[in-house]
């Protein structure tokens, strides 16, 4: 008997086998976080085919986060720890308590929801460019919240308003701040 081939065999197998576990893994869909799938599209099913960085649906975290999306003007009245509270659309008995957990220091360069964008409704002005891409007009940062009690949300993604609170800002201040801008535009200086 030569063992020599047949370990060589079996050398090849393991390779093998190593190989397609890899690609099993590589197409494997896992989420970062533990939740629920809502929003899928019904017309996904077992076994289709979808292509690369297409929308499955939204995964929802046991642990509920509001993202919400502020003007830059306003950023530097938030910290990290206030207040305040989400109310969906259409759902004026639902107010849900929320508290800032994160906010982004650099602008958003891509609206990921179009729920919110301009040319589909929403409250955000965007430009859609040739490969679907949601660029937003202004300046705006990604601001996420955690809802601190209240109500259980609904198992599905909602949209609305986010009221926080923040540093309050001098009505007088700011007029004083757009009457120098506009004479400083105007003068040429």
């Amino acid at each position: 008997l030569d063992f020599s081939v047949d370990w060589q065999s079996y050398q090849g197998l393991l390779r093998d086998q190593a190989l397609y576990s890899r690609r099993i893994n590589q197409l494997t869909l896992k989420a970062a976080f533990e939740g629920t799938v809502v929003d899928a599209p019904t017309w996904l099913d077992k076994g289709q085919w979808v292509t690369p960085g297409e929308r499955l649906g939204t995964l929802i975290s046991k642990n509920y986060v509001v993202a919400a999306y502020v003007k830059e003007t306003d950023l530097s009245r938030l910290a990290k720890g206030n207040k305040g509270f989400f109310e969906p659309y259409g759902k004026w008995d639902i107010r849900l308590p929320l508290e800032i957990i994160s906010i982004d220091t650099s602008a958003t360069r891509e609206l990921p929801y179009q729920e919110l964008a301009s040319i589909y409704g929403g409250p955000i002005g965007v430009s859609q460019r040739t490969d679907k891409r949601l660029i937003p007009e202004t300046a705006i940062y990604k601001v996420l919240c955690r809802i601190c009690g209240g109500e259980n949300p609904p198992g599905h993604s909602l949209t609305g308003t986010v009221i926080l609170k923040g540093k309050p800002k001098s009505l007088l201040n700011t007029i004083w701040q757009n009457s120098i801008a506009i004479i400083v535009r105007e003068s040429g200086i």
